[in-house]
């Protein structure tokens, strides 16, 4: 699986990283480190963000999501980069994935403030609503994420119960819904 960032390929494999990559990374600290720069020819250092990000992609598809987290976490606190972003965003993903719903959606939220970047706004204010709506069960906060950024949504409360399971609440809803 591939996907590209603002002419930032990322090339990622549903696979674990082989031993010998992991490594080469933890043997060349100098490209590896993020947190190191000193004579450290820029394109070492994005090199080394890269390495990092697809490090932590390939830790969470092992769901080893603690490891995950801690690299996306380090990467995501990094000046601002296509790859810091990414990170940001995949810090998002593996909070959710580890039942911290309400992290999730408030980090897809500061996301999509610091971003400068319309599709990247729409795209994390759409993943916190759908967070808020399906995961935390709040559909104004769900609501209030999506009209945010011009998407359109409205509630409809159906009450719980037998009194509900009638034709004149079907056809309510259906007029609701046209």
């Amino acid at each position: 699986v591939g996907f590209h960032i603002q002419g930032t390929p990322f090339q990622i494999r549903r696979r674990r990283p082989p031993l010998e990559e992991k490594a080469r990374a933890l043997l060349h600290p100098k490209i590896f480190s993020l947190d190191r720069q000193d004579g450290i020819h820029i394109g070492q250092v994005e090199m080394a963000q890269k390495a990092r990000f697809n490090l932590g992609f390939a830790y969470k598809l092992d769901a080893q999501i603690q490891e995950s987290e801690n690299i996306f976490s380090a990467i995501s606190q990094n000046e601002a980069s296509d790859v810091q972003l990414a990170s940001a965003m995949q810090l998002a993903s593996v909070k959710k994935m580890r039942g911290d719903f309400t992290g999730a959606a408030a980090l897809m939220e500061q996301i999509a403030k610091s971003s400068t970047s319309t599709a990247t706004t729409v795209i994390s204010q759409y993943g916190a609503g759908y967070i808020y709506l399906y995961n935390l069960n709040d559909t104004k906060k769900s609501q209030e994420a999506l009209e945010r950024v011009g998407l359109k949504a409205a509630r409809y409360a159906i009450p719980p119960g037998e009194e509900s399971k009638t034709l004149a609440c079907a056809e309510r809803l259906y007029k609701w819904l046209i």
